[in-house]
């Protein structure tokens, strides 16, 4: 029996991407034979002093204060916070490998266990922020993810382009390093497009700058003055754009646009399915889960040639946009494939994304490990 620890630093109350990979990938490995699983996630609190540790049925939740610096003179007390905790759960399980789903710090503290043994692996796979956000930020964050790169056993990332990143900016050997695609459960018997009256666009995610939740408005500006016919806008996520968006809407009595706040997957989906085009805005992505939802559910998805995102639509070339943002590109694009009644290739979606195939590869590459 193969005894791993997977670590994580979701958040059981910001369901986002990044959330729903992890869960997904656990939910499933949980039920593969011959292996066991335990999920911690060990996270930030959005309170300056708040300490909890909560369960659900895949996962414990350990949550220590924002107060805790991720970096600079007192990092050290939240690497010192999670290297207890990893130490104590490795002493407990005495697992045969710990694969970390994020960079710094947790990956960071979690290579304090190659100092004690060799016959525990550690595994870090890469999700994007961790890689194209984080480290360029601080020369610190950058300085330690090189480092645990060479201490790590194995390094993954999401994407092929995010593998190449990892490659170059933290000198990583392609000999100790593969991708590990986020799989996605997805529903083959009902993801056919299914219409209503008038157009209906959408974009669910985190409303920061890093998903584009600034481009919303300018896209819905783009799309009234070129599109004739009446349309609603679903707008799913919270995060830092919420308030300006909503005052917008508020300020130019707008009542096509649909701010509906954090949603529950199943109403994600519900609204992909009669949606004509779902839109993805973001400046910078790993994978895209959103994306690969989209292109299943939606009668359309259309996104920006950036990041993991030319995987996905790798059999749909023609819904990318390859140059920088302009609003009236997506809106073009929508109209152009809209009338051109463009179909969506979705088996390839389906063969290369699904849940099912991942974790076999994902198990695969456990046992290579381990030899």
């Amino acid at each position: 029996m193969l005894k791993v620890i997977l670590l994580s630093s979701i958040n059981p109350e910001q369901k986002t991407g990044y959330y729903n990979a992890v869960n997904d990938r656990v939910k499933s490995l949980k039920k593969e034979k011959g292996i066991k699983i335990w999920s911690y996630s060990i996270y930030k609190s959005t309170s300056l002093i708040r300490f909890s540790i909560k369960k659900n049925e895949n996962h414990f939740f350990i949550e220590y204060p924002k107060a805790f610096p991720s970096h600079g003179l007192f990092s050290f007390i939240t690497l010192w916070f999670i290297r207890c905790v990893i130490l104590f759960l490795w002493v407990i399980i005495r697992p045969n490998m710990i694969h970390v789903h994020w960079g710094y710090p947790l990956a960071y503290a979690a290579v304090i266990i190659k100092r004690l043994t060799k016959k525990t692996k550690v595994i870090v796979t890469f999700h994007g922020s961790d890689v194209h956000t984080h480290p360029a930020r601080s020369k610190e964050i950058f300085v330690k993810t090189c480092n645990l790169c060479k201490r790590v056993d194995h390094v993954t990332a999401v994407s092929e382009n995010l593998l190449l990143q990892v490659r170059n900016k933290f000198s990583v050997s392609e000999s100790k390093s593969s991708i590990t695609y986020n799989g996605v459960n997805l529903d083959e018997t009902n993801c056919s497009f299914s219409s209503s009256n008038g157009l209906t666009f959408s974009f669910f995610g985190n409303l920061n700058m890093t998903k584009g939740a600034d481009r919303i408005i300018p896209l819905y500006n783009a799309l009234s003055g070129l599109i004739e016919e009446n349309f609603t806008f679903y707008v799913g996520g919270e995060g830092p754009c919420y308030k300006e968006i909503k005052q917008y809407i508020i300020v130019n009595g707008i009542s096509n646009i649909k701010l509906l706040g954090f949603m529950p997957r199943a109403d994600v989906k519900r609204i992909m399915r009669k949606s004509n085009c779902v839109f993805i805005l973001s400046r910078n992505e790993g994978l895209g889960i959103s994306a690969i939802e989209a292109l299943a559910y939606s009668q359309l998805c259309i996104a920006p040639d950036i990041g993991g995102l030319s995987e996905v639509f790798k059999e749909n070339p023609e819904l990318l946009i390859k140059n920088d943002f302009n609003p009236s590109d997506y809106a073009n694009k929508f109209i152009s494939c809209h009338k051109d009644k463009f179909r969506v290739n979705r088996t390839y979606i389906f063969k290369n994304f699904s849940m099912k195939n991942i974790i076999q590869k994902e198990i695969t590459l456990y046992n290579e490990i381990m030899k």
